[in-house]
This record gives C-alpha cells, structure tokens and sequence, in this order.
C-alpha cells in the first residue's frame, strides 16, 4: 500500500517493468515513460518485422532435451532452431 511505497528505498523492474521503477523513483516522468515505452514497442515491431522467426515457451522439459529438440527440428527444417 502507500505505507510500503513511502518507505521504499529503491525500486527495480524487468523489461518493461524498469519503466515503472524509473517512474517510481522519479528517475522520469510519466509522461516521459509512456513515450520511451511507445518506441520501445514500435523497435521491437519493426524488428520483429524485418526478418522471419519465430518463438516458443516450453514448460516441464530439461534444457538438455529442448537443444535435442532444437537439433532435431533444425536437422528437419534446414534452419537455425536454437535455445535463446
């Protein structure tokens, strides 16, 4: 609540989330933070945009046997399947 925000004595984010510690923090204004959070978007569009890939979320299986399946789906595929 606004006790824990008063006390607060530093604040992080993730991704976007450093957005909002920043404006916490009076680092920036809001305002200013919509606009840098606006480019950001439009980056990451346009970068996503200009080339073709994809991306997927796996959940339950170890590492090692996702770079197996990597392997296998860029022996199949004749493209680069990889682990970010």
């Amino acid at each position: 609540g606004e006790d824990a925000a008063a006390a607060a004595t530093c604040a992080m984010g993730l991704s976007l989330g450093e957005y909002s510690a920043l404006c916490f923090a009076d680092a920036i204004s809001f305002a200013d933070g919509v606009k840098v959070t606006k480019a950001r978007g439009e980056a990451m569009q346009a970068a996503s945009d200009a080339v073709e890939s994809g991306m997927v979320s796996v959940i339950g299986l170890t590492k090692e046997k996702v770079a197996e399946l990597c392997e296998a789906a860029s022996e199949k595929s004749g493209e680069s399947v990889q682990i970010a």
